[in-house]
């Protein structure tokens, strides 16, 4: 049936309208992520944190540097403190210094200093781990990601490149060689970075990327952790066994119990395209709130 001009342009203006009530009005539905909204975004994570996470497909996850930053910059510190553990070659950092106009104090930390590497303030070349020890064997893994390589063993046998075994299977679109060999590293506890660097004022985001020990690089801050605002780690958003890609890889149900008991909550999980990961935003809700009423950045009542 054929319908009139008239007719289609009043369904297009219903269904235009309705498209808004529900980016507007259903919790944890969003318009895409952007300076304008940001402040709407925080209220309503602030109101309900579990109700209203959001959830940005990558490569999207600028989107959520573009609401970090923005509390970041609203905020009267001077400067954006930023540590970068498994950094590679800094392009997290690249993309913070695209966002922000205040100075930033950042320490990378790698056990490899990769070439072309964007120069942080700091550099650190060890490993991060829950104890200091000298001398603790590197796995260097083959693969088009430089950033590939881990304190923990490559589960080859979990990986395949078959779409058709994605379910069963942590699925990775680029063929992973294997291992390349080993690099003899130095490991230390993340709160030595903070008590040798004399943190004293909070740091605004711990990023950690780093192959399988996301989580006990986090833990390994002891109570620095509290002095941390934004924790970034990457976590595998499956509990299947087969979908593990390190030896005692921890999950997001681990990864996020274990922050939860710490005071932090999720801001933001943004799924990969392919396979079970994802990097995922947890917040310090005790400090951010002290911070946005402190700053007055939003309008928290009393």
């Amino acid at each position: 049936m054929l319908l009139s001009a008239d007719r289609v342009s009043s369904r297009l203006s219903v269904f235009i309208v309705s498209a808004l009530i529900l980016v507007l009005f259903i919790p944890g539905a969003y318009a895409q992520p952007g300076p304008m909204n940001s402040e709407v975004v925080w209220q309503r994570w602030v109101a309900d944190p579990r109700q209203n996470a959001l959830a940005i497909g990558e490569p999207s996850y600028r989107s959520m540097y573009d609401h970090l930053l923005w509390f970041l910059n609203k905020t009267k510190k001077d400067s954006i403190s930023f540590i970068d553990v498994g950094c590679a070659i800094g392009d997290y950092l690249a993309v913070i210094r695209q966002r922000t106009r205040k100075p930033i104090h950042s320490i990378g930390i790698d056990p490899v200093d990769w070439p072309n590497r964007v120069p942080y303030e700091t550099f650190l070349q060890v490993a991060i781990a829950k104890d200091a020890k000298e001398k603790v064997p590197f796995h260097l893994y083959g693969s088009s990601d430089l950033a590939s390589s881990s304190l923990r063993r490559l589960k080859k046998e979990n990986v395949t490149h078959n779409q058709a075994e994605e379910r069963e299977k942590f699925y990775h679109p680029a063929p992973i060689e294997g291992e390349k060999g080993n690099a003899v590293v130095r490991t230390i506890p993340l709160s030595e970075v903070f008590e040798k660097y004399n943190v004293t004022e909070y740091v605004d985001l711990l990023k950690v990327d780093t192959q399988g020990t996301d989580l006990e690089v986090v833990l390994s801050a002891g109570s620095f952790l509290n002095k941390v605002l934004f924790v970034q780690i990457e976590s595998i958003l499956s509990n299947k066994p087969g979908q593990l890609l390190y030896d005692d890889q921890t999950t997001f149900s681990k990864d996020r119990a274990e922050l939860e008991k710490r005071g932090f909550e999720v801001f933001n999980i943004a799924a990969f395209p392919a396979g079970p990961e994802g990097d995922v935003l947890f917040v310090n809700k005790k400090l951010f709130l002290e911070i946005a009423k402190r700053d007055g950045v939003l309008s928290l009542g009393k």
